[in-house]
């Protein structure tokens, strides 16, 4: 081999390594990208005893703003924050607030109220005014009255005549001996709805805890009708009058 040539070749064989080196020095310190992101936070209050709505919604915006703030102080690279607070009532829980706000915005203007998302329907959700608890006691109440209550009603309908006839019993749980028990009743057919009553006659004076019967038929009903109690009314022993109506 002459002299010129193994110089040709180690110049090249010096110029590949040096040019690989430099290209794994490249890659070395290519930087790495960082992202921006948003950081999520979901927090939930419960409620005190007898704490009023809109206390409960300061509680929540205190703490949604220190949740905020405490998202941009942890990471230079959150550029947005998003809270949402929930709010426990013995067992109902619904979102109360949300907010969600950019870091040049809690900068500018660090206002929890000016960022926040109210939730009016969770007031009534969350049953602070004492509805459900209001209807549930009156349930209560009503339940533990006494009276008089249907067991069971059914219909049979004629294709022929087209006659329904009713019949049920009733059970009296007054306590008391009552009479003239009388039933209100209504028989669907389709989207028509015609109401009726009829006595319990077997028999016709209910000693307490006593079963009763009553029958009745309807004209101009078609196959396939239903029928439902509207209410019982009776009258007591001592002449004072009684009624109850069932629970849908």
């Amino acid at each position: 081999m002459s002299k010129k040539l193994c110089i040709s070749i180690l110049s090249l064989t010096a110029l590949l390594g040096l040019t690989g080196g430099l290209y794994v020095v490249k890659e070395t310190i290519t930087p790495l990208i960082a992202k921006a992101y948003t950081m999520r936070v979901n927090l939930s209050l419960e409620r005190q005893p007898n704490e009023s709505y809109e206390t409960i919604i300061r509680r929540a915006e205190a703490i949604a703003r220190a949740a905020v703030q405490r998202s941009f102080d942890s990471d230079i690279l959150v550029n947005e924050a998003s809270v949402i607070v929930t709010c426990n009532n013995n067992g109902l829980i619904a979102p109360i607030i949300s907010v969600r706000v950019s870091r040049s915005q809690w900068s500018n203007t660090p206002n929890i109220q000016r960022w926040t998302r109210y939730y009016s329907n969770s007031r009534a959700l969350l049953d602070f005014d004492g509805v459900a608890v209001a209807n549930a006691e009156q349930r209560r109440v009503e339940a533990a009255k006494p009276k008089v209550v249907v067991n069971n009603i059914t219909i049979e309908t004629d294709s022929d005549s087209e006659i329904a006839r009713i019949r049920g019993s009733v059970t009296n749980q007054t306590g008391n001996t009552v009479s003239f028990v009388k039933v209100n009743y209504v028989v669907i057919s389709g989207n028509n709805r015609k109401g009726d009553f009829t006595f319990v006659r077997s028999p016709s004076r209910l000693n307490p805890g006593q079963q009763g019967f009553f029958e009745d038929t309807m004209r101009d009903i078609n196959p396939g009708a239903s029928v439902e109690v509207n209410s019982i009314e009776w009258m007591n022993k001592d002449g004072s009058s009684g009624s109850w109506q069932p629970t849908r």
